[in-house]
């Protein structure tokens, strides 16, 4: 950031500066202090915020247009969005204390839905990666499986990681637990159970790989350059794509 302004939810000019960026306070009124930073030249967003905690961040990187809703039921979480020139229309709704939702730069959705639930735990977004809509990210199930014989809770939470450069298409939910690797693409509709090898191809419900070795790019034809660019961007050494 050229210039960050940190400003504090519990002050009242704080709060009306927040609103002139289009980031509004919902919910009743809190005297707990939380922070949101952004630059001083980014954009408009259009953004609320509901504050139930404390000792909670925001961080919106210059540039970075948001739509939604970020909701902290807890304190010490910290959400932050990385610099992009794509618009991004996320929810972001944290259940519990000290975790965090990290978007890398350059990333993009037209809706996505992400459930950060359970002490500590994260999800994470890499750089340029491209959301479509109605996707759900989720690092908890909601509710608790118990093992009767062991009185044991079987699923736990657990973080969710999406690597750089990762397509994902219509409706697609990743459940906790899953790696989804560098460069790959998740068909619409998918349920996302288990982690995914990089530079992959896969839909189903639950998902399954349906070829290995491919990526994509934004452009819907993209040129012989743009594909030469793909291909440096994924294997800089160019030892992995050899024909």
């Amino acid at each position: 950031m050229q210039e960050p302004r940190v400003l504090h939810t519990n002050k009242p000019d704080d709060a009306a500066a927040l609103a002139d960026k289009g980031i509004l306070l919902v919910g009743a009124p809190s005297f707990k202090p939380n922070q949101v930073i952004v630059d001083a030249a980014s954009p408009p967003q259009n953004l609320r915020l509901a504050f139930h905690g404390e000792g909670n961040t925001v961080i919106i990187g210059p540039q970075t247009r948001v739509k939604g809703e970020f909701s902290f039921a807890g304190d010490g979480n910290l959400a932050v969005i990385g610099q992009s020139p794509h618009a991004l229309q996320c929810k972001l709704t944290f259940r519990r204390s000290n975790s965090a939702a990290f978007f890398g730069e350059n990333c993009s959705s037209n809706a996505i839905d992400c459930l950060i639930e359970g002490d500590g735990r994260s999800l994470c977004v890499g750089d340029d990666c491209m959301f479509s809509w109605g996707i759900q990210l989720r690092t908890s199930d909601s509710h608790g499986i118990i093992d009767l014989a062991e009185r044991t809770q079987i699923n736990k939470p657990e973080n969710v990681i999406i690597g750089p450069h990762v397509w994902i298409a219509a409706d697609v939910i990743i459940m906790k637990g899953v790696h989804v690797g560098k460069g790959s693409v998740v068909g619409a509709r998918s349920l996302v159970t288990k982690p995914v090898p990089p530079l992959s191809l896969i839909a189903g419900s639950p998902a399954r790989i349906l070829r290995s070795g491919v990526s994509w790019t934004r452009d819907s034809q993209p040129s012989e350059r743009s594909i030469e660019m793909l291909l440096a961007t994924l294997d800089p050494h160019g030892m992995s794509f050899t024909a």
